[in-house]
């Protein structure tokens, strides 16, 4: 399996280079906890004028993915996790709860490498694909001080819910009207998570 730590030239891509048509999803799996781990590890920011040894750092970046992963486990067992794949290169993780009225984001990491380069606005445009015919509002929380993630969620047509925690925003997507036409988005042809060809 190839993962985005055998790649090194990766941080040399361009935001232009990044081709919606490469993106790909399949199922999780066992071997996927390294990627995970560093996908989980690139969100994560110590409080400011905090400068932590790199052990300590360490510990707590792997304790917090082992606290992430057992959340979902026990809150959303069963919860749709998909790798998301450039190139056949796993470069992040998406887990997806859906149901009749509502679609909620559990999880969406992408490791820093491949942060920044609009693969997150393709992911999201794919899963906004899959829930407009749905008629699905999506729902996810964003950290209050990941401004990166605001900006990308805000972008995308997010806004807030009102149902805010100490340390996360809530914030919802509601599909657009009933005559809007999917095939219009620049990516919309491309396969989505559903497809089976990509798992």
């Amino acid at each position: 399996m190839t993962t985005i730590d055998d790649q090194a030239e990766w941080g040399k891509k361009d935001r232009a280079e990044i081709r919606p048509d490469r993106i790909r999803f399949r199922h999780e799996c066992a071997t996927d906890t390294s990627v995970i781990r560093h996908a989980h590890a690139g969100h994560w920011r110590a409080p400011p004028g905090v400068d932590l040894p790199s052990a300590l750092l360490a510990q707590l970046l792997d304790q917090q993915h082992r606290l992430q992963e057992h959340h979902i486990a026990t809150v959303h067992p069963d919860a749709d996790r998909r790798m998301i794949l450039y190139d056949g290169m796993a470069v992040g993780r998406i887990c997806l709860v859906r149901d009749a009225r509502h679609w909620l984001v559990v999880d969406l990491a992408l490791v820093a490498e491949a942060q920044g380069h609009g693969i997150g606005r393709i992911v999201l445009n794919r899963l906004m694909d899959e829930a407009i015919p749905a008629r699905a509002a999506i729902l996810l929380d964003v950290a209050r001080d990941n401004v990166r993630a605001q900006a990308l969620y805000r972008r995308a047509g997010f806004g807030p819910v009102g149902k805010d925690s100490c340390t996360h925003f809530r914030w919802i997507w509601h599909p657009p009207a009933a005559d809007y036409l999917p095939h219009l988005r620049s990516d919309a042809t491309h396969p989505t998570m559903a497809d089976r060809g990509n798992r």
